[in-house]
């Protein structure tokens, strides 16, 4: 998800091509909202588009990513990212996901239904730029501290 400008209208009619979700802050839905629990499946309009709000983090959620990231560790509303796979390029890592397991399950099953997932892109859209398509399951730990765990002089 990507962090994008604040919604300026709730409840618009809709605009052409469905909103994509969006995920508020907890001090964002009450400074904006008033704690009102009836924004939740609303839309609202932003400066490229509409989101409909699908949820609020918890008090004091802070999303920890290693520095190299550079992303706000806690903006007011996260959205979810509209790629057109028609155009866009394959090749490009800048997205990350980011997800939580399934109670029991683990990283390996994770990444045999990733894999699944990333092969089914491949037969669907079997483009060059796809032919290399695959994606790694790392647990957020793993992630955020392999930049000081590979660099040997920190110890």
């Amino acid at each position: 998800m990507t962090a994008r400008r604040l919604p300026q209208q709730v409840g618009q009619p809709p605009a052409a091509g469905p909103p994509v979700a969006a995920v508020l802050s907890h001090a964002f839905w009450l400074r904006r909202f008033g704690g009102d629990q009836s924004v939740i499946g609303k839309d609202v309009e932003l400066g490229n588009g509409r989101a409909r709000i699908v949820g609020v983090l918890a008090p004091g959620f802070e999303l920890l990513l290693p520095p190299r990231v550079n992303a706000e560790s806690a903006p007011e509303m996260w959205t979810a990212a509209r790629i057109d796979v028609d155009t866009a390029n394959r090749n490009n890592v800048l997205y990350r996901v980011i997800g939580r397991l399934k109670p029991g399950a683990s990283v390996g099953q994770a990444q045999i239904q990733t894999d699944h997932i990333a092969a089914d892109l491949r037969q669907h859209f079997p483009i060059k730029q796809t032919s290399g398509l695959y994606f790694h399951v790392v647990p957020m730990f793993d992630d955020l501290v392999s930049d000081v765990a590979a660099d040997e002089s920190c110890r």
